[in-house]
């Protein structure tokens, strides 16, 4: 099987300039055409409680990992509630999370949920470090699994990081960012 992997992160760009900040001003000090009046000093904000660490954060692009309920379509799996999961960049796969974090050196169980049919198709996956590096071949798991278009596949890649897993199943084949600690 030939699988090309499709490996992109885009980049967020933030104003340097937030909500709250003072309008631009002239060399003169004289405030810019339309801007509001600037007001005494600042007040401190009140502090609020930090969210708490995700141990897969800065592994994989933001949004690799995701918690909310996974897509729809695969409602016919019955995918375990409250699993964080990863989606292939087609569309194609959805990747439900056993262990969270996953952890290299160790077995991670990954239920692969298919949006199109495994039409009596093993899954083939292969494993490639995202900065690099030897790929991995994956167990093959064969398509005996129900209920819907599942692949339950037990994962092991040999250091942390972000890995890149290039599925394929019968005609149909996804790309999947998946970090590992």
């Amino acid at each position: 099987m030939s699988l090309v992997a499709l490996v992109g992160c885009s980049a967020c760009g933030t104003s340097s300039r937030s909500a709250g900040s003072s309008p631009t001003r002239s060399a003169s000090g004289a405030a810019s055409p339309g801007a509001a009046p600037t007001a005494a000093a600042p007040t401190a904000a009140a502090p609020t409680a930090a969210p708490s660490p995700d141990p897969m954060a800065g592994i994989c692009p933001a949004g690799a990992v995701h918690a909310e309920p996974p897509p729809a379509w695969t409602a016919s799996a019955h995918p375990p509630v409250g699993n964080r999961w990863v989606e292939g960049v087609n569309g194609l796969a959805v990747g439900v999370l056993f262990k969270d974090p996953l952890q290299a050196g160790q077995d991670n169980k990954i239920l692969w949920i298919m949006k199109v049919p495994r039409d009596g198709a093993p899954l083939e996956a292969v494993a490639t470090p995202q900065n690099g590096g030897a790929s991995v071949d994956l167990p093959e798991t064969p398509p005996d699994a129900e209920p819907g278009e599942i692949y339950p596949s037990i994962n092991s890649v040999p250091t942390p990081g972000c890995w890149i897993v290039q599925l394929g199943w019968g005609n149909a084949h996804d790309v999947v960012a998946v970090p590992f600690t």
